[in-house]
């Protein structure tokens, strides 16, 4: 964020002095205006020239402004990728992350509307340089051309004004949206130091029910080798009983055999009694 304000602070010191513009188209018109065309050349040109140099200062002010734009996009973007890289792994930022969407959002938007305004002050520039330039070579039509001259000048003093007043507009909405930046930002750092100190007690937590859950596991693991050894135990004693039980039916078989046969001969005596 200290980049993102400097490299602002850096695009404010290059912007243009709107008050230099109306100086120079003043000069530069009223000295060819005033002038009478008995005047020498080199007169006028030695008069001209100041002229030329603060027209040199606005294009190479001009050019610094694009330069701090340009860095000002760039920083804007490397913002934008930071705060998503820090939010992705922040649920709860998310909500912080949209306002910062839209907040930069807007001031793409007011950086637009700012380039578009310095395009049209270097035009503005450019047609100032083309009249001062048309001037030199008619001098001597001057003094018939003097009323539309004045008209021209004050249409460009009237511009002048306007952009000057719209410039100043966008200059102060730029600092406050940059100043409910700046708040949201600390915002989302608080946040962020707050969900660091949630996220360590967390960590805190796992470690310990890792623990108990460690402690579960040997516990489950001695109990399944008593289990096991007790199943062992049981099948060898189940064995057992089935063995003797075996014995036991084996020795009963003869005993009943026995019963069998002397019950049929019993009811074979009986039909043989009743028959006769």
């Amino acid at each position: 964020m200290k980049r993102f304000l400097n490299a602002l602070n850096a695009g404010e010191e290059t912007t243009v002095d709107p008050e230099d513009t109306p100086e120079v188209c003043v000069q530069g018109t009223e000295l060819a205006l005033v002038q009478p065309a008995e005047v020498p050349q080199d007169q006028v040109t030695d008069s001209v020239t100041p002229a030329d140099e603060k027209m040199q200062k606005l294009v190479v002010c001009s050019t610094q402004l694009e330069e701090s734009m340009r860095e000002l996009e760039e920083l804007l973007c490397e913002a934008c990728r930071d705060d998503l890289e820090s939010k992705s792994s922040i649920a709860k930022l998310e909500e912080k992350h949209q306002k910062a969407e839209k907040t930069i959002a807007q001031l793409e938007a007011e950086k637009a509307i700012l380039t578009n305004q310095v395009e049209k002050l270097q035009g503005t520039l450019q047609n100032m340089g083309n009249m001062l330039t048309e001037t030199h070579r008619e001098c001597d039509e001057l003094t018939d051309e003097y009323e539309r001259e004045q008209e021209a000048h004050s249409i460009l003093q009237k511009e002048n004004d306007e952009m000057k007043e719209t410039l100043t507009q966008k200059e102060e909405l730029l600092q406050v949206s940059l100043a409910e930046a700046e708040e949201k930002y600390q915002k989302a750092e608080e946040s962020i130091a707050q969900l660091e100190v949630e996220k360590a007690n967390l960590t805190n937590q796992v470690e310990k029910l890792q623990e108990k859950v460690q402690n579960i596991e040997n516990m489950l693991t001695e109990s399944r080798r008593e289990c096991e050894a007790l199943t062992n135990e049981l099948e060898m004693k189940n064995n057992d009983m089935k063995q003797t039980l075996m014995e036991k039916e084996e020795l009963l078989k003869t005993p009943c055999q026995k019963l069998r046969s002397n019950t049929r001969r019993l009811f074979q005596r009986q039909r043989q009694r009743s028959t006769s």
